[in-house]
């Protein structure tokens, strides 16, 4: 799989990339299945990322930039470096689409996002305070991610934690529904 450009994008004057909503559903619901939770602290990636979904998901802890790692790969066959921050920069490098972000507890970034969008939605550690980075997917109003004291998870986006810590959001691919 590549970054698609130009004409191709389905971002109009951005990369994108060619995924399917269903196949981060389904990754989501087979790590459910097997018992991956996040673990006691950040940096759990017992899961082998080229261990394909469902029958290789071993039960064991997975942090959040783990998650996003091995979804991107087995649902759109993209290969992300490793580290929320190392994420996030990776996708600033490609020149996918920046959404600016207000400050924190303000939650007009949400109107912003449209709702055929797939989004990477990052927290830089110590941007706002944290003391820890964090990446999630956003599509429909839902987030894909890894978080702590559940593990691979879905939530309404607009969580008031999410809005609170999101720093930086790119528009990774328009996805028909």
């Amino acid at each position: 799989m590549s970054i698609v450009k130009g004409v191709a994008s389905t971002i109009p004057g951005f990369p994108s990339i060619e995924i399917e909503i269903g196949k981060v559903r389904s990754i989501l619901h087979y790590m459910q299945a097997a018992g991956i939770h996040y673990g006691p602290k950040p940096g759990g990636k017992v899961i082998p990322i080229t261990s394909s979904p469902p029958t290789c998901v071993p039960a064991g802890n997975l942090d959040c930039s783990g998650f996003h790692r091995y979804v991107l790969l087995h649902a759109a066959g993209l290969l992300l470096p490793d580290g929320s921050v190392n994420q996030c920069d990776w996708y600033a490098a490609e020149g996918f689409k920046h959404h600016p972000i207000p400050g924190p507890d303000d939650p007009a970034y949400l109107q912003a996002l449209d709702p055929d969008v797939l989004y990477a939605c990052f927290c830089r550690q110590g941007s706002r305070g944290e003391s820890w980075g964090h990446v999630w997917l956003t599509f429909g109003g839902w987030t894909y991610e890894s978080h702590g004291g559940v593990g691979p998870d879905s939530r309404r986006f607009d969580s008031p934690i999410l809005s609170h810590i999101v720093t930086d959001v790119y528009a990774v691919a328009r996805l028909a529904r």
